[in-house]
């Protein structure tokens, strides 16, 4: 189980490390995600790897346009702006 927890964690950084290779530095991009919830048709974002890719996106100084239907009122909880 610990192994299993590891190698989820290293996937969830995997597309920032795309973006990163990909654009150099996120400063002034804007970066869209489509789909926050951890599974599909819920409004459930606990451990979800588009909350993961937007804290690190934003740590990084890019910018964020995000949607999910369902699940975006959840998501703009944590994020004000």
């Amino acid at each position: 189980a610990v192994a299993t927890d590891r190698v989820n964690q290293r996937q969830k950084g995997i597309l920032v490390r795309k973006l990163r290779k990909h654009l150099g530095d996120l400063r002034g991009h804007k970066i869209a995600v489509w789909g926050l919830a951890f599974k599909p048709k819920t409004d459930d974002i606990r451990e979800s790897p588009a909350i993961s890719l937007i804290d690190s996106v934003l740590a990084d100084g890019g910018r964020v346009s995000a949607h999910d239907p369902i699940a975006g009122e959840n998501a703009s909880k944590l994020y004000k702006d």
